[in-house]
């Protein structure tokens, strides 16, 4: 991206949306947000979680770290590849909440993240729908909605999920649409534990 991100007039209304479809799902107490941003859904989740945020962007980290001193926030942009980059921790979930459609190789990248999940770990995850392209294209344009909605490389679907568990990876215990049905949602169980159960 070559230019300065900035959010729009509903981007604020569109993140709380999806913050409070996502917060029930989240099970157990390490808590790892990729694409954390300026640490936005904390204040949605248990005062006692251990969270881990990660962000590519330098200046939203450093805003990330000035409200939320007790939080711990690591500056890299994770792709398939570089998970080695974050410590040997597992967590318990893994948020990526309007981010996968913006990573290289995403099915890739949710592969390797079975690595640092716990056994009954969940991944859960937030994308437009591809119908909604042409709406956040215009909508971004003219200020209303953040300004890289019209940067994604592709959408997520369906069949795409339904690859990692036609692989053994992770179970769909949720898929959904909302906002219209502009907006996804799947979480995704960890089939790890069924591998010594």
């Amino acid at each position: 991206m070559d230019h300065k991100i900035k959010d729009g007039i509903l981007s604020n209304y569109l993140r709380k949306t999806r913050f409070k479809k996502v917060t029930p799902l989240i099970k157990g107490n390490k808590i790892l947000d990729v694409g954390c941003d300026e640490g936005n859904i904390i204040p949605y989740l248990d005062r006692n979680i251990n969270y881990t945020g990660i962000d590519g962007r330098q200046e939203s980290l450093d805003k990330a770290r000035k409200n939320y001193p007790t939080h711990k926030f690591i500056n890299i942009f994770l792709t398939p590849d570089n998970l080695n980059k974050l410590s040997k921790e597992q967590f318990d979930a893994i948020l990526l909440i309007a981010v996968l459609e913006h990573t290289p190789n995403p099915i890739k990248l949710l592969k390797n993240l079975q690595t640092i999940l716990t056994p009954e770990g969940r991944i859960i995850i937030t994308s437009p729908a591809k119908k909604s392209h042409w709406l956040l294209v215009l909508l971004s344009k003219i200020g209303l909605v953040r300004n890289d909605k019209h940067e994604h490389g592709f959408y997520i679907n369906n069949s795409m999920i339904s690859t990692l568990g036609k692989e053994g990876i992770y179970n769909t215990i949720v898929r959904k649409r909302f906002q219209l049905g502009l907006n996804q949602l799947w979480v995704l169980q960890n089939r790890e534990q069924n591998v010594e159960g």
